[in-house]
């Protein structure tokens, strides 16, 4: 998928409709930058804005992908096209996101060990500055425990190791027990409907 070839076409229709970012942002309800990423190829639209953003410029959304009218008897072929890089998008961003989370469990384990050590050192040099070291790399940690959590939660897949089942964790089964591998959880699976040892991956 062409983004900048995507982000001509927007700026070609709003042109068209003498709009400008400001007044299109507006449209969309999203920030001027937002759209001037968009014309720039930085980024795509998000999905939601899809369908708002055929409607003001009266095209298809396949079209949009498409960067450019697509004729009727080409349709067909660029919708499949168009669904092939959506899902390589979507599968790249999964991935991007998902080793951010790698990283925030190397943290996560690094803490752990950090509290460790002060606790079991500096108790004996001076428990206050231990306190205080302690209650400082805590903080940490649950925030980036917090983080990585919060990013599973939006777009992680987990596979279960006993059945095989790969599935997204919701709130309800989002107890956690992180390992040293860092990429494995201990969830709900919802085929088993037990807890069990389920592995980070990318795609369904």
């Amino acid at each position: 998928m062409n983004q900048e070839k995507i982000g001509k076409f927007i700026a070609r229709l709003r042109k068209e409709k003498n709009l400008t970012q400001e007044q299109l942002a507006e449209q969309l309800n999203i920030s001027n930058r937002a759209v001037s990423k968009w014309e720039r190829g930085i980024n795509l639209p998000d999905a939601s804005l899809m369908m708002k953003i055929s409607d003001i410029f009266g095209i298809t959304i396949n079209e949009l992908l498409s960067g450019e009218l697509v004729k009727k008897n080409e349709y067909e072929n660029k919708a499949e096209e168009n669904l092939i890089e959506l899902k390589k998008c979507m599968e790249e961003q999964n991935r991007f996101t998902i080793k951010v989370s790698y990283i925030f469990d190397i943290i996560d384990l690094l803490i752990s060990i950090l509290l460790l050590i002060i606790g079991l050192v500096f108790s004996l040099i001076n428990p206050l500055v231990s306190i205080i070291l302690i209650l400082m790399l805590s903080f940490i940690w649950f925030l980036s425990v917090f983080a990585s959590l919060s990013i599973e939660q939006k777009i992680g897949y987990f596979k279960c190791l006993k059945c095989g089942h790969i599935y997204t964790p919701t709130e309800k089964n989002f107890s956690f027990t992180l390992s040293l591998l860092g990429s494995t959880r201990l969830l709900k699976c919802p085929k088993c409907n037990k807890k069990r040892w389920s592995v980070k991956v990318y795609t369904k």
